[in-house]
């Protein structure tokens, strides 16, 4: 008894103390700055990279690479799926489209209150698809992008995070 009550007061603190897997780092000097165009953020230590953009694409190196990643939804009753990309996004959201069937599509964004931020937009979706979402004017936040369908089969919400 006494072993394994010696053993358990051993592993405690390795639980305890574990890492986590995020990125972190520790500099001795850095900086940020911030225009109407242009956003630089910098680490003693870190090699220079580039950042390029276009209303879907964002394309980063470095440790400071923002994390990026698709959400999606898929409904195999119906034969649909969709994902969203890039998330978070600094201008626009992309949404890519696979259906087995033709489907009529409202979309809707919302913010975080639930109030629509820009008008629905009724699209006829078939095969493979994408279609943008332009978020350039919105404040940074999270958004819910809503998706329905005219017979009310097809009533799904994803998250969105705009960022600046």
């Amino acid at each position: 008894m006494k072993k394994i009550i010696s053993i358990i007061f051993t592993a405690l603190p390795i639980v305890l103390v574990a890492q986590t897997a995020e990125r972190q780092v520790i500099g001795s000097a850095g900086g940020y700055a911030n225009t109407a165009n242009l956003k630089v953020s910098s680490t003693v230590g870190e090699t220079i990279t580039r950042t390029s953009t276009s209303p879907s694409i964002i394309l980063s190196q470095g440790f400071q690479s923002p994390s990026s990643t698709s959400v999606g939804i898929e409904d195999v009753e119906m034969g649909f799926t969709m994902k969203a990309f890039p998330n978070p996004t600094l201008d626009a959201v992309t949404l890519s489209f696979s259906v087995e069937n033709e489907l009529q599509l409202s979309i809707g964004l919302f913010d975080v209150q639930g109030k629509q931020v820009l008008p629905s937009e009724q699209l006829n979706i078939y095969g493979k698809m994408q279609h943008s979402i332009q978020m350039l004017g919105l404040a940074a936040g999270n958004y819910y992008i809503r998706l329905t369908n005219n017979d009310g089969r097809l009533n799904k919400t994803i998250q969105i995070q705009k960022v600046d």
